[in-house]
C-alpha cells in the first residue's frame, strides 16, 4: 500500500512527465519550423488564398504520426531520405496553387504527401537476407490512411549492422535497398549516402520517439496513480469501518 509520501510522489511524478511530454512537443515541432517543407511556410505561402480553407487540408509532416524503435531512427531516416520532410496534404487540388505561391515568393521547396496517390500492394519479399536485422516496413508504426504510402516508400529496404555488411549483402541482391543503424544508405542503384547533414538535435523521427516514449511513461504513472488512490480509498472505508464498530 502507498503511504501519502508514497501517493505524492506518484502524483508529482506524473505532473512531471505531462510536463515534458508537452515540452518535447513544443520543441519538436517548433523547432522542425525552420525546414521549407512545413507546413507553416505551406500555409504562409498560401495565406493570399484565404488559409482558413487551406490549413484542413493539411494534416501535418508525415514524420509526426509514424511511430518507431529509437534504436532504428537513423536507418529509418536514412530510408525516407528526403521524403522524411514531407508534408500530407488531403487535397490534392490544392499541390498546384501551393507550388505557384512557393515559386512566386520564392519561399522554397516542399514535398507534399498525398494519401491515396500510392496504392501499391506489393509485399516485401519473402526472405530476408541473412545477416539483416529486419525490414524497415516492419519498425514503423503508421496510421491507415498513410499506411501505403509508407509501405512504398519504405519497399524493399533491409535494415543491417554496419555498412560493411549492406556492400556485403547489396552484391548478392542488387535489387534491394540497405540502412544501416548509424545512417548510412545504398540505393536501388547503388549509391551509397552517409554522413550527416543536420545535428543529432534535429531528427524529426528522433523527437517523435522521444514524444512517444514520454507519453507512454505518462500513461503508466496516470494508472500507477488511479491503483494509489484506490488502494488509499480502500483503506480509508476499512479505517471508518472499524471506527464504527
Amino acid at each position: 500500500m502507498h503511504g501519502s509520501a508514497g501517493l505524492l510522489t506518484v502524483f508529482t511524478k506524473a505532473i512531471l512527465c505531462n510536463w515534458m511530454v508537452s515540452l518535447a512537443v513544443v520543441f519538436a515541432y517548433s523547432s522542425s519550423m525552420k525546414i521549407p517543407a512545413q507546413p507553416k511556410v505551406i500555409l504562409r505561402s498560401c495565406r493570399d488564398y484565404d488559409p482558413e480553407r487551406i490549413r484542413p487540408a493539411i494534416a501535418g509532416a508525415l514524420v509526426a504520426s509514424l511511430n518507431v524503435d529509437p534504436e532504428f531512427v537513423p536507418a529509418l531516416e536514412a530510408a525516407f531520405g528526403r521524403n522524411m520532410h514531407a508534408v500530407v496534404l488531403r487535397d490534392t487540388g490544392l499541390a498546384t496553387e501551393i507550388f505557384r505561391k512557393l515559386v512566386d515568393g520564392k519561399l522554397g521547396q516542399a514535398a507534399l504527401a498525398i494519401p491515396g496517390l500510392s496504392l501499391s500492394s506489393k509485399a516485401e519479399p519473402a526472405n530476408l537476407p541473412d545477416g539483416a536485422l529486419a525490414w524497415t516496413n516492419d519498425k514503423v508504426d503508421a496510421p491507415e490512411e498513410l499506411a501505403a504510402l509508407v509501405r512504398q516508400l519504405l519497399l524493399d529496404v533491409a535494415i543491417v549492422p554496419d555498412l560493411a555488411r549492406a556492400v556485403e549483402l547489396k552484391r548478392g541482391s542488387p535489387h534491394l535497398q540497405f540502412a544501416t543503424l548509424s545512417g548510412e544508405f545504398i540505393s536501388r542503384e547503388g549509391i551509397i549516402f552517409g554522413g550527416t547533414a543536420n545535428a543529432a538535435s534535429d531528427s524529426l523521427l528522433g523527437r517523435r520517439a522521444i514524444v512517444t516514449s514520454l507519453e507512454q511513461e505518462c500513461e503508466g504513472l496516470e494508472a500507477e496513480r488511479s491503483r494509489s488512490v484506490e488502494a488509499r480509498d480502500q483503506a480509508n472505508e476499512q479505517l471508518e469501518s472499524a471506527s464504527a464498530a
